[in-house]
């Protein structure tokens, strides 16, 4: 899994990627931890997606950058511009339904 050191090199690399899902979790979270195995196994079935994993803690501008400020939360860009946004009670149908859109 790619790490970033700062929030401009995060910024970067999802504006020069196609489509990106950024899965913003915090530590001792239980739901973060059930919610990204969840997304990663439905990623599985899409190649091509880019998927980054940011704790809160690690990368703390990153709350005031995209306006995240609990977990999880996904945000899902594409051609760097944020077409998703679910936090809490993440519905991975509606992040299925935009992937297949994405991939047509």
């Amino acid at each position: 899994m790619r790490k970033f050191q700062t929030i401009e090199e995060l910024v970067a690399y999802i504006k020069a990627k196609d489509v990106v899902l950024l899965f913003i979790k915090t530590e001792n979270c239980g739901v973060c931890d059930v919610m990204l195995q969840k997304v990663n196994h439905l990623l599985e079935q899409y190649k091509g997606i880019e998927n980054i994993v940011i704790s809160l803690q690690d990368m703390k501008k990153i709350a005031a950058e995209y306006l995240v400020f609990t977990g999880p939360t996904v945000l899902l860009f594409h051609e760097g511009k944020e077409i998703l946004r679910e936090s809490r009670f993440i519905s991975l149908e509606k992040i299925e339904r935009l992937l297949q859109l994405l991939e047509e």
